[in-house]
């Protein structure tokens, strides 16, 4: 079959939008049709050879046709999902009225919850160190005891608290603990080594396209591209 005949056949008219928007298979039997066509299409393609100005035009008229049959396909797609669309959009913004305000109520009582837990980690760091400052202060006076006895004088165990409980569990089995993490933050940019950098890719280009032709460590080139214009 010629590309063109394949391309134009009467059957490739606008298909009918399903009557149920949610229906899978009818939206699958309006874009059956086109399936063979297509196909052909492809098949003719890559048989076809441009060694000439007569085929090399020819070649552009049908990739102008199959890009047109593509926005064809794709506003057929949009006119088939409008509706689900429309209808998701909707549910989600009237939804967000609920969730909004449960979002808002997680984050107040997690940042109370933080800042409770802050202050037992506080409480227990003084005590340890009121602990450190008294084991220090009694391993001074048995130092001083057993100098005066002419003995070797003793060394007290490590101090040890009990740990602060950092899990909060309920009788309904939900928990609450808080996850401690090294996070590092740009300081100055200027400063951070290159191994941490990676070039921008974006700058890059448009440096390029502005005709900045030497850039050190990369590779400046033209390169051709087809453009099809239907």
């Amino acid at each position: 079959m010629d590309f063109n005949v394949a391309l134009k056949n009467p059957d490739l008219g606008y298909m009918d939008i399903p009557n149920d928007p949610l229906d899978i298979d009818a939206a699958k039997a309006s874009f059956a049709p086109h399936k063979t066509r297509i196909l052909e299409m492809l098949e003719i393609s890559k048989e076809y050879n441009v060694n000439s100005r007569e085929t090399n035009a020819d070649a552009i008229v049908k990739i102008s046709d199959a890009k047109t049959l593509t926005k064809k396909l794709e506003q057929e797609r949009k006119n088939i999902v409008e509706a689900p669309n429309l209808f998701i959009r909707k549910v989600n913004s009237f939804v967000k009225e609920f969730t909004a305000p449960l979002l808002e109520i997680e984050r107040v009582l997690k940042t109370k919850i933080g800042q409770y837990q802050t202050r037992l980690e506080m409480e227990r760091r003084e005590q340890e160190k009121k602990a450190r400052e008294e084991a220090a202060k009694l391993q001074a006076e048995l130092d001083k005891e057993a100098k005066a006895k002419g003995v070797e004088p003793v060394k007290m165990a490590p101090v040890e608290l009990a740990p602060v409980e950092t899990v909060t569990r309920t009788e309904e089995g939900a928990s609450a603990h808080i996850r401690k993490e090294w996070v590092g933050e740009i300081e100055d940019p200027e400063a951070v080594p290159r191994e941490f950098c990676t070039p921008d890719m974006k700058l890059i280009r448009e440096a390029v396209k502005a005709g900045k032709r030497e850039i050190p460590g990369i590779k400046i080139f033209e390169k051709s591209t087809t453009v099809i214009r239907g």
